[in-house]
């Protein structure tokens, strides 16, 4: 089943290759970290309050869509996004979009010294979308699957 992320469709290998891709200096093990209980509550409450206009504003401008892209499966800091943008987008203006995803809940980010690694959010980009459908096309939803029973499909 395709992957459809802003008009990019992706293959269930093309996806795996793309997460294979994942360099080793940005692998991280989520035991590895502390997390304090602070920090849990409020990835909570962001994960249940959908505000479906911030949600489409954050999708609405086509660099946020190319970083959150290359966000997919693998942790980058903010100078390798701009390096395998190759120099169309500057590191102020990624830090800028990166703060807009960021606010949106679409990206995770972790600190590692003086450097902030960011991966997409791919639990709150499903939440988000779920959302729309629910508030905006409410009759349309009781003919799309949940993603828990695709996923417990597959593992039969």
């Amino acid at each position: 089943m395709p992957v459809h992320l802003s008009g990019l469709e992706l293959s269930a290998g093309e996806l795996i290759h793309r997460c294979g891709a994942i360099r080793p200096e940005h692998e991280i093990d989520p035991f590895s970290q502390r997390v304090d209980k602070s920090t849990i509550i409020n990835q909570t409450e962001a994960m249940t309050a959908v505000d479906p206009v911030l949600f489409a504003k954050a999708l609405a401008d086509e660099t946020r869509q190319e970083i959150m892209k290359r966000l997919c499966c693998c942790w980058l800091n903010v100078n390798d996004l701009v390096e395998q943008m190759e120099g169309r987008v500057n590191q102020p203006t990624v830090s800028h979009h990166l703060k807009k995803l960021e606010e949106a809940g679409l990206v995770d980010v972790r600190q590692e010294g003086r450097y902030r690694f960011y991966t997409l959010n791919q639990e709150r980009l499903t939440v988000c979308c779920g959302a729309l459908v629910t508030t905006f096309a409410p009759e349309f939803q009781a003919t799309v699957t949940p993603i828990a029973l695709v996923n417990d499909r597959a593992d039969v």
